[in-house]
Formats: structure tokens, sequence, C-alpha cells
């Protein structure tokens, strides 16, 4: 199991870290903005923690997206939790709503658009890890 961004109560851990129980804890504060374009990732765990996946969520503004990429190494799944997502690949587009997921193969250039009215919501889980560091280090200034 997992506890989201403002969803616990403990004090006093640096994030990611681990409880007890081997749950990964994460705090609003340790998310990664990206300025351009706008979206903000909350990385639950992966590499750094000793896993062989990485995971987290993002939120999307209304009308923003991510910049289009491939992670060489890694496949990745996309969970909507909230909005309406458009995913760009070359030569096709899908758009997904709560409750849908997308499968992406490593190597493959995608680029996620929220394409609704409401701010989106998505999860991305990526196996290996390896991915979610390079967010970190890119956007939080970590080694």
């Amino acid at each position: 199991a997992m506890i989201g961004p403002d969803q616990h109560t403990a004090s006093g851990f640096d994030m990611p870290s681990q409880s007890r129980f081997g749950v990964v804890l994460m705090k609003a504060e340790d998310a990664a903005a990206f300025d351009n374009p706008p979206r903000t990732a909350y990385i639950y765990f992966g590499q750094r923690e000793g896993l062989k996946l990485g995971a987290g969520v993002c939120e999307v503004p209304v009308g923003s997206s991510n910049q289009r990429h491939a992670h060489d190494d890694a496949d990745e799944v996309i969970y909507v939790l909230r909005g309406t997502v458009r995913f760009e690949f070359p030569g096709e587009s899908l758009t997904l709503g709560p409750t849908e997921a997308v499968y992406i193969p490593a190597g493959l250039d995608h680029q996620i658009f929220n394409a609704g009215e409401v701010p989106a919501l998505h999860t991305f889980t990526f196996s290996p890890a390896g991915p979610e560091e390079a967010i970190r280090r890119k956007y939080r200034g970590r080694p």
C-alpha cells in the first residue's frame, strides 16, 4: 500500500522513506515541480529505494502537457485517476479517462496532454526502475 500526498499524519520523515511496515511514504513538499510545461510529479519509490520498479503520480494542469520523450530502458504504465488525458505517439493519438490505462513500451516516443476541463491526475510506473531517478535529478537537483 502507498500513502499519497497529504494523506498521512506521520511526521519526521525525509522523503521518500519507509515506515516500520515497509510502506513508502511521501509528502507533498517532496514533489518535483516542472515549469515548462507546468505539471507536478510525486515520486513514490524506485531505484534509490532498491526496488525493481519506479512509481509515482503526476498532476497536469488544464491545457498543459509534459515534453515529448521516451524511456529507452524501461516500459511505462500510466493509469488515469482524474480528468481526460491525451497521449500522442508517432502517428497515433489516444485519449483516456479515469480508470483507464496505457502500456508504453521502452523506447517509444510519447507526450501526455491534459485534454479536459479539470487538472488531470495519473499514475506512472516504470519497469525496470530508473526513469524516476532522472525526474528526481533534473527537477529536484538531487544526486
